[in-house]
């Protein structure tokens, strides 16, 4: 699993896009189906008329994978794929 680098008090405040997510290993189904909604919708930061980025409480995705034994699987398989080869 990554490791974050944050105090406890500052990860309660801070938030995580959706596409950072799914790059530590969450498949799309497994965000909707353990953290629902988001918490946040932001104006698209790439496209104007885009649709309205999706932010999630880093606490609630901190929780999930420690607390899910599928999403920490995810994050592992994720990481080992990325793992420099030798």
């Amino acid at each position: 699993m990554a490791t974050w680098t944050l105090r406890d008090q500052e990860v309660g405040k801070r938030m995580i896009y959706r596409t950072p997510i799914k790059k530590r290993g969450w498949p799309e189904p497994m965000i909707d189906a353990l953290l629902g909604a988001p918490d946040k919708l932001v104006p698209n930061p790439h496209y104007k008329s885009g649709p309205r980025a999706q932010l999630f409480r880093l606490d609630r995705v901190l929780d999930a994978e420690r607390n899910s034994p599928a999403v920490g699987a995810a994050v592992v398989l994720a990481a080992l794929r990325n793992w420099p080869q030798t």
